[in-house]
């Protein structure tokens, strides 16, 4: 048993690490630096100039332990296949999933702990109390981690359905973060029309690969709600965020982002057969690429240039002259990365 988690330990590590380095890529994490750096700027003049009642310490604690207690689940990595080829080994996964409690802790830890650094400052308590809340909160999260090891036992035989049921959600929860960023092999997608949207489609076309990009699109939930949710972000940071510098750059990531998961798209279409026996040109698939693209982008950008003027100039929150820079030096420069990402793709797949 020992060797096969271990194993699979392995496997699940290394695929992590692999999607890791597209995560933390070189663009991305240029972008990271600055963001953080513009964050961290903001964040000691906040410090520097404002002191905030014993009220508001105690509601911002409260909410940073609730927020801190999300990320991170049991990590079991059990297969569909167990259910029955472990069966007999019952009693000795139960003591594995105990075990895996401790494992899976390790990655929530973490995040508390830098939550509570970074907060510590702003709440004006000494070190020795920052460690005590550090320590309930892994505590309180070491506790849930044990009921929820607890429920996959049923009249103490373990529940293989419903924990092999939470190891394959938690996986898939895990490759979509992953897929933000680059093609990822094993995440299933489901189809649903949303006749809403059917206007967005063309009207008239000649490409197959336009009809199916399209339609993938537009009745996928992963594109669409991707783009909502980046959407709804990047309005929100240009509406509530008063330093136009970082509202800027924050919605410059957030269409960067999304450029790169609209470009997984290109390899939606690889198991259809079909498309490599009919006579069409690879090309047809770079331009239908290219104009959901330009097409998603340009809607970004005015729903992010409709939110700041509103609320920006009206309100005066926001630069002027800034904004505007943003507004003009956007779209070419996105036109211009669309143009070279397609391009260097097109030299990948010769």
């Amino acid at each position: 048993m020992k060797e096969v988690f271990a194993k699979r330990r392995k496997v699940y590590y290394k695929q992590n690490i692999k999607y890791l380095r597209y995560v933390f890529n070189d663009h991305f994490m240029l972008f990271l630096v600055i963001v953080l750096g513009a964050l961290a700027v903001q964040y000691a003049k906040f410090l520097q100039y404002n002191d905030l009642k014993w009220e508001l310490r105690l509601l911002i604690a409260f909410v940073i332990s609730l927020i801190a207690l999300v990320p991170g689940k049991v990590v079991s990595l059990l297969e569909g296949a167990d259910s029955t080829f472990l069966l007999a080994k019952e009693e000795e996964l139960k003591k594995y999933l105990k075990r895996s409690e401790n494992i899976s802790l390790v990655f929530p830890a973490l995040i508390i702990l830098i939550l509570v650094l970074i907060t510590s400052p702003l709440l004006k308590v000494s070190i020795f109390v920052s460690l005590i809340w550090f320590m309930i909160l892994v505590l309180i999260k070491k506790i849930l981690f044990r009921l929820k090891i607890h429920s996959f036992e049923i009249d103490g035989n373990v529940d293989f359905e419903g924990a092999i049921s939470y190891e394959q959600k938690r996986r898939t929860n895990l490759l979509k973060i992953f897929a933000l960023f680059t093609n990822v092999k094993g995440l299933t997608n489901t189809a649903k029309r949303r006749k809403y949207l059917d206007p967005f489609l063309p009207k008239k076309t000649t490409s197959a690969y336009e009809y199916l990009l399209w339609r993938t699109f537009l009745r996928t939930s992963d594109y669409v709600g991707m783009l909502t949710r980046l959407l709804f972000l990047s309005v929100l940071v240009l509406i509530f965020v008063t330093n136009t510098l970082f509202a800027v750059l924050f919605a410059t990531v957030v269409n960067y982002l999304l450029i790169f998961q609209i470009l997984s798209i290109e390899k939606s279409q690889d198991y259809q057969p079909l498309l490599k026996v009919y006579p069409i040109h690879p090309e047809d698939l770079t331009k239908a690429v290219k104009s959901i693209l330009l097409k998603s982008l340009s809607l970004f950008l005015l729903v992010e240039y409709l939110f700041s003027g509103i609320f920006g100039f009206l309100g005066g929150q926001l630069d002027f002259i800034l904004l505007l820079v943003f507004y003009i030096l956007s779209p070419i420069i996105f036109i211009i990365y669309i143009k070279y990402r397609l391009k260097e793709k097109n030299k990948s797949q010769l």
